[in-house]
């Protein structure tokens, strides 16, 4: 048995980072990251960059879950539940 990848669960969903074993996209790709937005059905998962370095898939992943926590729908959820208020989510939306 190998390991082939790591799994993140992040608060948009599920990222799977692995050793690209099988590249169709030719030289330079070493690892790829797949992301889905059920955090329980790994079958959904979709292909979305491929990498040289693990460390820049890493910081891929890091990128998109920071774009996502600030962004609009986001944040608007936030207000709804009662953990930001209208005017902190505006003064988060200008700051991006």
């Amino acid at each position: 048995m190998k390991q082939i990848g790591e799994i993140y669960k992040c608060y948009s969903g599920s990222y799977l980072l692995c050793k690209d074993t099988f590249s169709v996209h030719g030289k330079g790709s070493k690892y790829v990251v797949f992301f889905t937005e059920s955090p329980f059905d790994f079958s959904t998962f979709t292909k979305t960059q491929h990498f040289y370095f693990k460390k820049d898939a890493k910081d891929f992943i890091e990128k998109m879950e920071n774009e996502y926590l600030h962004s609009e729908p986001h944040l608007q959820s936030q207000v709804e539940s009662g953990l930001l208020t209208k005017s902190e989510m505006l003064e988060i939306l200008k700051k991006n």
